[in-house]
């Protein structure tokens, strides 16, 4: 329209124009129009053209950017996976390693079990999953045990202790056991795992420690130690309770000369057999002790609770000792007689202190001996002064 206005504003009227000149006038005028049109569509095409350019260009920046962010988030998940494979891998290992490993859930039931697991109790998986760890109980711990178990899990979220368990077998044993409790985000239970191993090869040799501490290595008595002890015990127990005990000091008449003719290879032999003639003789809740050498120690509680009574009573258990110790013997392929000499104290109560009656015993055996030997003699106060008066210790 532009060219239009333009044509007829420069443009001499019509009139004043021949029809040719005319004709060229109009004819040059369409053809500047046309160019003129060619042209605002050109640059409209080009307008359109470098917009959509543009947008096309931000998409693709955009789509790049959304590639970098898609491809980092890929490389992480990629690298979780890798390391969640890794720690995978790392409970595999430690699930199966050298400590049973039992895995229940919320209620306490079985779920899994790991193989050492089952090594131990002797159970399969199958045949635990879906129990409760009772199947598993020994019976040595009462309820007040698993009451105080439960509430410090459930107070601090695991326990630790030793405790007593039953194999598939029945047999019992002891373990060293740690509970911890799983839980969700929201602090519910959701799991529990109970790690344990198997501890009687420690108990037995905790129970090897204990016995060369408080046992005599030859026969399996107690030594002195445990006898000092266990005499304090009673001398307390015999002051609540009135009972009057006794205390009888054995010593082997001639042993060196055992030793010095047979060799003490044939002592030893002999001090094995007479230690187990004598417990033969006594009570399980009594106490034979060896002192050392050929020297032994009965200890016999709660005989009675009148001292004559009691009296006649360790009378009779020492008479019958110093008859089953005067049996013959069978040392490897050589018979051999022994006899013992016994000295026998009463006590009640606490007016003599342990050492007093054993000094007491001693003496009493030392009576025994020096009267003739194979004999018990009973302390009275006749026999205060230690190894020198050669009188006044009647033999029973």
């Amino acid at each position: 329209m532009g060219m239009v206005f333009a044509t007829y504003f420069f443009t001499p009227p019509y009139y004043s124009f021949s029809h040719e000149v005319l004709k060229l006038s109009l004819w040059s005028n369409l053809v500047f129009l046309g160019d003129g049109i060619i042209v605002s569509l050109s640059i409209e095409a080009m307008h359109r053209f470098r917009n959509r350019y543009r947008r096309e260009l931000r998409l693709i920046t955009s789509s790049e950017e959304q590639l970098r962010v898609l491809n980092g988030e890929l490389s992480a998940l990629v690298e979780k996976q890798r390391q969640t494979e890794a720690d995978l891998k790392i409970l595999a290992v430690a699930f199966d390693a050298q400590d049973a490993v039992m895995i229940t859930d919320s209620q306490a039931n079985i779920v899994r079990v790991n193989r050492t697991f089952q090594q131990i109790t002797g159970y399969a998986e199958a045949e635990v999953r879906g129990l409760n760890p009772k199947i598993l109980s020994s019976g040595r711990h009462d309820s007040a045990f698993f009451t105080d178990m439960w509430r410090q899990i459930k107070c601090t979220g695991a326990w630790a202790g030793e405790i007593w368990d039953k194999r598939k077998d029945g047999q019992i044993y002891p373990k060293q056991m740690t509970i911890t409790a799983v839980k969700a985000p929201d602090g519910a239970v959701v799991n529990y795992v109970a790690i344990f191993t198997d501890i009687s090869a420690r108990k037995k040799y905790e129970d090897e420690i204990r016995d060369m501490a408080f046992a005599d290595a030859l026969t399996g008595l107690p030594n002195r130690r445990l006898l000092l002890n266990r005499l304090s015990v009673a001398v307390s127990a015999s002051a609540r309770s009135g009972q009057f005990g006794a205390l009888m000091f054995l010593d082997l008449d001639k042993f060196k000369m055992l030793n010095d003719t047979l060799g003490h290879d044939y002592g030893d032999l002999l001090l094995i057999e007479v230690a187990a003639r004598i417990k033969s003789c006594v009570r399980e809740v009594d106490t034979v002790a060896r002192l050392g050498g050929d020297e032994f120690v009965v200890l016999v509680e709660n005989l009675s609770d009148g001292m004559e009574v009691a009296q006649q009573g360790a009378s009779k258990v020492a008479e019958k000792i110093r008859e089953v110790l005067a049996n013959p013997y069978q040392l490897k392929s050589q018979p051999y007689h022994s006899s013992p000499s016994i000295g026998l104290c009463m006590f009640s109560g606490t007016d003599s202190s342990v050492d007093d009656l054993l000094k007491r015993a001693d003496q009493a055996m030392y009576r025994a001996k020096t009267t003739g030997r194979n004999r018990v003699c009973l302390f009275d106060s006749a026999c205060t002064d230690y190894r020198n008066e050669l009188a006044g210790c009647p033999p029973l």
